[in-house]
């Protein structure tokens, strides 16, 4: 939205100029979903999860199955939820924003 607006003296007279709101933040990219799907509930459950499972199945040394257990869901919840699901709560957070100035784009 624009809207006119004065500057110059303290009477307010001088030349006029745009002062340019934006609508709210850019659309998230594919880089921006993947970052902050690491904060969302569904994503830290299924890795707490999958974890706790994984340990317990090495224990009973089950070593193939508890790789699969502890790196195949992670991942099948992160790509489904990259392609379904929207980020923006996480991202307008306050963890959301210590995360986006925190966490290089390689992590």
């Amino acid at each position: 939205m624009t809207r006119p607006a004065r500057s110059g003296g303290a009477d307010g007279a001088g030349r006029r100029h745009s002062v340019t709101r934006s609508t709210g933040p850019p659309a998230m990219d594919l880089r921006a979903k993947a970052l902050f799907h690491q904060i969302h509930p569904v994503k830290l459950a299924t890795d707490v999860a999958a974890g706790v499972v994984s340990t317990w199945l090495f224990w009973e040394r089950w070593p193939p199955l508890g790789l699969a257990v502890g790196i195949l869901p992670s991942v099948l919840v992160s790509a489904w939820m990259l392609r379904s699901m929207d980020f923006e709560a996480q991202r307008d957070s306050a963890f959301g924003a210590y995360l986006a100035r925190r966490m290089t784009p390689t992590a």
